[in-house]
């Protein structure tokens, strides 16, 4: 089901035995919202796209790494389910008369598909919103996907370690595994935890920088030549920073802007360009 421009879709990922072969759109004249139906096993599931307003129920869980939000009707016959993301609609699975067990397997089929999100010739963005190929830092964003957007633009990756467990000595604990790709001197970092995948790290250029995230020890041989909205690049005049509100400068010809942006420079050319998070979330 689409949802508005810069929001995930909703598909269902290898349902059981016992349910509909396909998700059916429902005529819902006169009202702000999107519906569709499944059948499911002794009922069925009405799918709600619409703005949620003020709910008033208390997070319950996380599916694919967006927010859960569950309500039923005193018998038990009728399980709400409501996912979303503050910036889009809400999706609401209204199970009727569909056993327990049957719902926890349709939750635990329910994939939120990003791809689309993904847009490989966005350049990256400092100001106002840090982004990489339009997906924002720390942003949950699905790996696969983003790996496959980013090579068929760029080509294919020239280091990916698949998916690692946090090394033991990493000072941060928040997610499980880790994965880390490089497309020339790009280098984009992803953890996740479950089925909850984030960009925690990304650099251009330079790699001598310390990340908060896990490292790997590739190094880069070809430039991607990336340049950002605002003209921040490697080989870029030092000066180019001066456009920033924030900007600490070190001894060592490294910057800092903000919190969470790290730059690198020699004889007042950048050299490289880190964004991480400052410390553990």
């Amino acid at each position: 089901m689409v949802r508005r421009d810069g929001c995930p879709t909703l598909h269902f990922d290898s349902l059981p035995e016992g349910w509909g072969d396909e998700v059916e759109p429902v005529e819902t004249e006169g009202l702000e919202s999107t519906q569709a139906r499944l059948v499911a096993p002794g009922g069925h599931v009405t799918i709600t796209i619409g703005d949620l307003g003020d709910i008033g129920i208390a997070q319950t869980g996380i599916i694919d790494g967006y927010r859960v939000l569950e309500t039923s009707d005193e018998d038990g016959e009728i399980r709400r389910i409501l996912v979303y993301r503050p910036e889009c609609e809400g999706i609401e699975l209204e199970f009727v008369g569909v056993p327990e067990s049957d719902i926890d397997d349709a939750i635990a089929a329910v994939r939120i598909d990003d791809r689309e999100l993904t847009d490989a010739d966005a350049p990256p963005t400092f100001i106002d919103q840090v982004s990489i190929f339009g997906r924002g830092f720390y942003e949950r964003v699905d790996a696969d996907p983003f790996v496959a957007a980013v090579s068929g633009r760029y080509g294919p990756t020239d280091s990916d370690t698949g998916w690692m467990p946090i090394p033991a000595d990493f000072p941060c604990d928040d997610f499980d595994e880790y994965r880390s790709v490089f497309w020339g001197d790009l280098r984009v970092v992803f953890e996740r935890s479950g089925r909850e995948e984030r960009i925690t790290a990304w650099s251009i250029g330079d790699q001598s920088q310390d990340l908060f995230a896990p490292f790997d020890s590739f190094q880069p041989v070809d430039s991607l030549g990336l340049r950002s909205i605002e003209g921040l690049e490697v080989g870029a005049h030092v000066s180019v920073l001066d456009q920033f509100e924030l900007v600490f400068e070190h001894d060592d010809d490294r910057f800092q802007i903000g919190g969470h942006i790290r730059v690198s420079a020699r004889n007042e050319s950048l050299t490289g360009i880190v964004v991480n998070r400052p410390d553990c979330v």
